[in-house]
Formats: C-alpha cells, structure tokens, sequence
C-alpha cells in the first residue's frame, strides 16, 4: 500500500503547517487562509522581564478555517496506546489515505535533534506500508524527505500521536476582499496609538540599549527573543503566501505587491533573529550593532510601504479570483542553460579576505565554528582545490588548510577583480541562522555601481529562491561530550547575475551581513577574440 505524496517544502511554516500545505498540494487546494484571523504584531513600552514581553504577534494557525475556507481538516488523535496507533495507521493505510505522525525528535533518524535526549516532537507523513521489511514510507515536507523507510519498531519507541487530513468540503471562491479588509484593519487600529512603522523604531531604539547577555542569556539561539523574531519572521511569510493565493496572476507580478513585500519584511525578521546571535558573540563589535539597527528601520520603512500598498490593493477593481492550488515560485537568478559552449571565466581569489572558519578537518586544533553557536561543516567530500561546476557555473576553490579559514563572512568588504567587461557575475554561497536577503554592488571604472539584489537561502534548507545546488554534504555540531556529526545534509548554493553594462568592472562591494557566507566567486564574459 502506498499513496505518492511529494514534499512540498515551504518556508515560515512549522511541522503541521507542512504537512497540511503537503496535503492541499496534493489535492489541489489552497491552505494558508487558516492564518486569516492571526496578523497582529505589537510592541508595547512595558516594564517586563525582557524585550521578547513587550512583542505581541498572532502567528497561530486556525483549523476552523482551513475547514471553512479550503474544506480541509486535520483531525489529531492521541488517546490509542502504541499498538493502537500501529493498527488504526495501517488501516487508514489501506483505505488510501496519508497518516501523520508525531514523534520524539530524538527518535527520528532525519530529524536533527536525533539522539539529542529532550521533549522535542515533530510531525510528518506516513503514506505507505511494506508488510514483509515491516517499514514505514515517509515523506516530510519540514525536512524534504521523500519516501523514506521507518521501521515499525522506530515509531514505536518515539510515538506520540497519529492524525489525518482529510477533504471535507468545497473551497470557497472570492476571498481577497475579505483578506485584503483583514490586512487594512489589522494595521490601522493599534491599541497603543502609534503606527506600526514608530512601534518597530521603538523596538529599534530599546534593542540597541540592551544588555544582550542578560536578555539572551548562556544560550543566545534558544532565547525568547530570538525565537520571537523567527515567528515574526514566520507570520510575515505565512501571510504573504495567503495574500498571493488569494491574487490573482496580474495583482500577483505587479510591482510592489503586498504578498512580496510581506514575504520580504519575514525574512528581514529573521535575520534580526540571526543578527542577535552574531551581537551576542560579538558584544563590541561596533559596526554589527550599527548593521542590526539599519536593518530594523529599514523593516519600519517596509512596513510603511506594505501599508500603503494594501491600500491600493484593496481598491484595485476586478482583482478577485478563486485560490489557485499552489503559489507561484519566487523569480529565479539568470542562469546559463548548462549546454552551452563555456565562456571565459575569471575566478577571484578570495583566500585573502577569507575570515570564518568553518569546516571541520580531521586535522585541526582549533575548533571550526561556521555559525558562532558550535556548528560546522564536515570536510568529507569538499570539493577544495578543485574546480566545481554547475549549470554554466564554474568556481575554483582554494585547498583546505588545518586551523584555517575557508569562508568568507560578508562585513563591508570590497573585492577587488581583473578589470574586464564582464556578462554575468557567479557566486557560491549560502546563510545560515535563516535565509539573507540584502544587496552587493558591482563596481565599474568609470566609478558606477549596480545594485545587485541577493536572495540566498539557509545552508541547511532546499533552495528557495532560484539557486542552484552546486554541492551537498553533512555537518555536526559541539555538544558536551564533543563534536557530533548530524544525520542531516547542508548545501552550497550557485547563483548567478546578468551584467548589462559595457563597461569595465573592477570590484565588488559586499554587504555588511555576518550570517551570509561566500567561498567563491567568478565572472564569465566574451571569449578572449571577441
């Protein structure tokens, strides 16, 4: 017995969130209108135990109106013993349906808290049954696995609960205006009596008085404030996918659309969250904490914008539609087509402003530490002192040395390159504490600079906007009895720009943002006898 159920990864949605969206995928229906009623973000001047006390946000999803709004519901059971669950499983098994599951983390072997002892559950789908290797199928969109074998013994010593969705009704059609009223009230009748762009400079201002060892305590990336602003993060992104189900194809591309602004304020969330870790490591760093402020400010901006562009949305005429099944694919960078004749390619070295050390070789003294919280790479496989490609993509990669750099940080810093006229500028890279979203400039002679906007997704996540997979292998982590390899894959991300100027270029100006990781980058351009 099997049913194909495709991952479908989405980002800011947690365990169930993916396992419904899996399922409406499936069958063809939307999902994210079960976060209609949850939008409200506030920050409140109040004397409380930390910063993260003084935030409100709605990030709670409704199963009432996933069952009102796209006739689906979840139904979740955990009164059955084990062998109960196994029994029901199977038999809901055999009637064609896909069972979730809930188990203990540390008992599943793809999760990344496997063997890590604690209460830390988590929730995927079982879609199949092989009798005679008495193995479940699995597929878990969370963490994109796609049939994979779980033995009944395994599910049996970390279960917890089994649950079905089902289609239980019709979707309904014509939801933006009630979406898009939603949105408008939501951000125009504040119970503090400031917009919501002065609540987040408030926050901006109060952030930057914080004793950071104080409000995050001995571990930064397990702090409420942290964790708050990765479901900030997360609320953005869900709400902004409901907004693009809800559009139709010409509100959806316009410019300046509320579901890519919303999409985009998520992810400068999160690397507020990403940020606060870096600080926190890095107390008297000036120039991280000047980053940390710029950024917020730069959210109370977007948020004004997002406000305004509301408005104009929600008085655009004839914008209505039904939800499509699925949302669009974020844009992707230009690529080549992989089959045609390779141009000349420059490689930069980037040995010299290497300043992260980040893969762990079986040689070093030091500890690598790619994320600042213990975590790294494994050298396993790297492709170092190699040249790598990838669809038109070529980088050249410097050897692995013991106890030495092997990554680039992005703090400011200006790469110089062979002047040239270049058509398109290659980078390999990935983020890491959640997805990057910034700007790098490529800087001409004639002393120009182009703007050139970079998306980049974290190293342990599938690609979520346009990259491609240049490379895959594994990474551990310092625990109390030392470092520990994960059963878990991380990624290095080829991306790829156009240059359209016919001028010489001469560097590349870096973003100043610690959490995004370059370890090489390229420009291809005319043959030489062009």
């Amino acid at each position: 017995m099997q049913l194909d159920v495709k991952p479908i990864p989405k980002g800011g949605l947690d365990c169930l969130e993916c396992l419904i969206a899996t399922m409406a995928s499936h069958w063809q229906r939307g999902f994210a209108f079960m976060f209609i009623q949850d939008m409200l973000l506030e920050y409140k001047r109040e004397e409380s135990a930390g910063l993260a006390g003084r935030i409100s946000c709605g990030a709670e999803r409704s199963l009432d109106n996933l069952r009102k709004y796209h006739g689906l519901e979840y139904c979740e059971y955990r009164d059955h013993s084990v062998s109960e669950a196994v029994e029901a499983i199977l038999e809901k098994l055999s009637e064609g349906a896909a069972v979730s599951v809930e188990m203990l983390s540390e008992k599943l072997y793809w999760d990344p808290n496997y063997g890590k002892p604690g209460d830390d559950t988590h929730l995927f789908l079982v879609t199949g049954y092989d009798e005679r290797m008495r193995t479940f199928r699995c597929t878990d969109s969370f963490y994109n696995q796609y049939n994979v074998d779980l033995s009944v013994e395994a599910l049996q010593s970390g279960y917890r609960s089994w649950g079905i969705v089902r289609v239980v009704g019709e979707e309904q059609p014509d939801l933006r205006e009630k979406l898009m009223t939603a949105l408008f009230s939501q951000r125009s009748g504040r119970s503090t009596g400031l917009s919501l762009p002065e609540q987040i400079r408030q926050f901006a201002q109060d952030i930057d008085e914080l004793d950071i060892a104080a409000e995050l305590g001995p571990k930064p990336d397990q702090a409420a404030l942290v964790g708050r602003m990765y479901t900030i993060s997360r609320l953005y992104k869900q709400n902004g996918a409901m907004v693009r189900e809800a559009a139709d194809a010409s509100t959806a591309s316009a410019a300046g659309a509320p579901h890519k602004l919303m999409d985009a304020i998520g992810t400068q969330w999160g690397m507020v969250g990403a940020m606060l870790i870096k600080r926190y490591n890095e107390p008297e760093n000036v120039p991280l904490r000047e980053a940390l402020q710029k950024r917020i400010h730069q959210i109370a901006d977007m948020e004004h914008e997002l406000y305004e562009a509301i408005v104009i949305f929600q008085n655009m005429p004839d914008m209505r539609s039904t939800v499509p099944p699925s949302p669009a694919s974020p844009a992707s960078p230009a690529f080549g087509s992989g089959n045609e004749e390779w141009p000349r390619t420059v490689f930069i070295p980037l040995v010299d402003h290497y300043n992260n050390h980040g893969i762990r070789k079986p040689e070093d003294r030091a500890e690598a530490n790619l994320t600042g919280s213990g975590q790294a790479m494994l050298a396993d496989g790297f492709p170092s002192g190699s040249e790598l490609r990838c669809e038109g993509m070529a980088f050249l990669l410097p050897p692995l040395r013991p106890d030495s750099y092997d990554n680039l940080s992005c703090r400011k810093q200006f790469i110089a390159i062979e002047p040239g006229i270049y058509r398109r500028l290659n980078l390999l890279a990935f983020s890491e504490w959640g997805d990057a979203s910034e700007t790098m400039s490529v800087v001409y002679r004639d002393g120009q600079a182009k703007d050139i906007p970079l998306e980049i997704t974290d190293w342990v996540k599938s690609p979520n906007y346009g990259e491609r997979i240049a490379w895959e292998g594994a990474f551990g982590e310092y625990r109390d009895n030392g470092f520990e390899p994960l059963p878990y894959v991380c990624y290095l991300f080829a991306m790829q720009y156009t240059l359209d100027r016919d001028a010489e270029t001469v560097g590349v100006q870096l973003p100043y943002c610690p959490n995004l990781h370059l370890f090489a980058i390229s420009l291809t351009g005319p043959s030489r006898d062009a």
